[in-house]
């Protein structure tokens, strides 16, 4: 009898382990596509043929601190 019962308690903590398992591969494919259109929209921030050095001077310009 002991035997049975430690049998299904094996299956239903396998089970339990898979269905984490399975939330947390849901939850970083979730995480992935949820990147991938955040990186989609930030290029949009840019023009297509931006001059990096251009924006790299611009920002300067804008944070040089007051002396």
């Amino acid at each position: 009898m002991n035997y049975f019962l430690g049998a299904i308690a094996r299956q239903v903590q396998a089970a339990i382990e898979n269905d984490r398992a399975n939330k947390e591969a849901l939850e970083n494919e979730t995480m992935k596509r949820e990147l991938a259109v955040a990186a989609s929209i930030q290029k949009e921030f840019f023009p297509k043929n931006y001059q990096p050095l251009m924006v790299m001077i611009f920002l300067e310009l804008i944070f040089l601190p007051k002396k």
